[in-house]
């Protein structure tokens, strides 16, 4: 496996559960979740070189969104 193909399947996977997390947490269809993370910034976070925001989990990522998207 790439680099490259190591990243996309670390974004990858790490969308699949925040958009979980957002479905358990307000309690909405998958399309609606879909819809919240991707408007979100969290796909450019998620492909910003110099945070590599990757390496942290799930969890951790979903925190940083509500967070942002409260303000």
């Amino acid at each position: 496996m790439t680099q490259k193909q190591l990243k996309l399947f670390l974004i990858e996977n790490a969308l699949n559960k925040i958009i979980g997390y957002v479905i358990a947490d307000k309690k909405c269809d998958m399309l609606t979740a879909m819809k919240w993370v991707y408007s979100s910034p969290v796909i450019k976070w998620l492909q910003d070189e110099q945070d590599d925001l990757t390496a942290q989990s799930p969890a951790y990522i979903y925190e940083l969104m509500k967070r942002n998207s409260a303000q």
